[in-house]
Parts: C-alpha cells; structure tokens; sequence
C-alpha cells in the first residue's frame, strides 16, 4: 500500500497546530452515520480503523468509497475529500505517506495521483487532506442522561465564556435523546465550564375518560383522552355512583391508553361511577457533556 501514513495525521485535533486527517463521512455497521470522524488506524491502502468525532461509537474499520455524501454509503464504508491545488474537493482512492490517489474522471484507469500537503494546497501537482485544529472547537458530546419522554427533537444549546458559533442537533429514540451531533464546532469555549443544554420534553399527561353504565352495572368509558409517556398499562379505579366490585385493566399502545379490557361490571350503581388512570412517569430532560479540543 506504499509507506504507511505516519501517526501524528490520526486522532483528534486537541488545539491550534495540531493536524489530523477528517474522515469526511461514516456509515458504521449499525447503520447509523457521522459527518466528521478520525482515523485511529491505517489497515490497508483504502481502508482505516475509523470513530466518529463525538466518541460515541466504537473503532471499526471502514473501507473508502467514491461518495461525496453519507447517503451514498454503505456500512462499513467512509469517504475522505482532498482538494487538489487550482481545484475542487474530491474523495480519496487511496493514502500512503507521500502521496495520495483520487477518483477521477480523467487519469489512467479513473484514478489521479498528488502529493498531499497540508490546507491548503500550494502548488500544481498537490492536494491537501489535512485539517488544523482550532482551539475551542467542540468536537462532540457525552450523554449522561438521555432524559426521557421526548416526542419532538429538542433544541441544544451550547454556552461558554469566549465560545461562539457551536451548534448541534439531538437525536431521539424511544423517547430519549440518543445522541448529539456536531453541526458546527465553533471556536473559544473553554475546556472546563462550556455548558450543554437540552431543552426538555413536554410533561407527562394523565388519561381521562368518563364511566358508562347500564342496568346498574359499569359498562365501559367514553371521551377518552389517552395521555402519553406510559410505559406499563396504568391502574384503573373505578369509584362512587353508588355501587361496588367494577374493574377494568387498562390497553396501552405508543405511550398512550386506548381502552379496557376484563372488564367487571360489578352491580348497584344508581349513576355514573368516577373512573381514573394512575399517572405515567414523569418526564426527564437529558443532560450531556462537551468535549472540547
């Protein structure tokens, strides 16, 4: 594969000078992506032990494509861009120390080799592939708690004193932020005392619905408002109306309640019992940690 790259190119920026290689996009096995990532190792020619920027996943190897975007990947794939002097970005073929091969239309079998210098390029016949390292920039986020009951995307806000211009989007699954990407690294926040702040879900709402009854006997609900953020059907109590022995179990389905089921009707009941719904768990708002270079 020609002479392997040497280390200092892998890892993480970690201040003003320090160079490292952007894997520009990332599909790992699992099938979720990252637009930014390093190289942790070079396994072959094309491919590279590769990790998101955030930390969040673990090392895998990745293979380099001819993509220009996440969407065209595959697992298990990634794709570099190098910008040759004089032109555009292009995505990398392949890396050795001393040069680099990119996808091309024109060159011998679509492919056309640089050396690669550091950004930018300063020269015909060179292509940079090399990011500096800024300090302050925030390269990803650590979740200490993924909160719980989200139903919409929450706003991240990122605050410190001398930062600007950080921005990053949450990711909920099931309810609970998974996790934060980085849409803008921004520069100047400290390394300690840079705050992230998750706006939080809705609050918990408790089901409602109104007793039916017939020939002195609990027959069922109706006007039901089903709440949402259940994970276990609620308890059912069904009380007043000046008889005994109703019961119900309530059906859950996506958070909500949906209706009875078992129902009893119990007997004596001059009027319309009260029924209730135990409340669902309380929702959570997450909380997550920067790191910055």
């Amino acid at each position: 594969m020609g002479k392997p790259i040497k280390n200092i190119w892998f890892g993480l920026p970690v201040g003003p000078g320090s160079n490292h290689i952007t894997v520009s996009g990332i599909k790992f096995q699992d099938g979720t992506t990252a637009t930014n990532g390093y190289i942790v190792k070079q396994t072959g020619f094309n491919s590279y032990i590769v990790q998101d920027a955030a930390q969040i996943h673990a090392a895998e190897i990745s293979f380099l494509t001819n993509a220009t975007s996440v969407s065209a990947l595959s697992p298990g794939q990634c794709f570099i861009l190098a910008t040759p002097f004089g032109g555009s970005a292009t995505p990398v073929y392949k890396i050795s120390q001393f040069r680099l091969t990119v996808f091309a239309a024109s060159g011998v079998n679509g492919f056309v080799d640089y050396s690669w210098s550091t950004i930018p390029a300063a020269a015909v016949g060179q292509a940079d592939l090399i990011t500096t390292g800024t300090a302050g920039e925030i390269l990803g986020f650590e979740i200490t708690s993924g909160g719980y009951g989200y139903t919409s995307t929450p706003t991240v806000t990122i605050s410190g004193t001398g930062g600007s211009g950080a921005t990053a989007t949450a990711t909920v699954t099931a309810g609970v932020v998974s996790s934060i990407a980085v849409t803008a690294a921004g520069s100047g926040y400290p390394v300690s005392g840079t705050t992230v702040t998750i706006a939080a879900p809705a609050a918990a709402v408790t089901a409602t619905a109104t007793a039916t009854y017939s020939g002195g006997a609990f027959t069922g609900i109706t006007g039901l408002v089903g709440g949402h953020y259940y994970t276990t059907a609620p308890t059912v109590t069904i009380s007043g109306g000046g008889g005994s022995g109703a019961f119900a179990t309530a059906v859950i389905a996506n958070g909500a309640v949906t209706g009875l089921t078992g129902i009893v009707g119990g007997t004596g009941y001059t009027s319309a019992p009260t029924i209730t719904f135990s409340a669902p768990p309380a929702s959570t708002t997450a909380t997550a940690t920067a790191n910055v270079s």
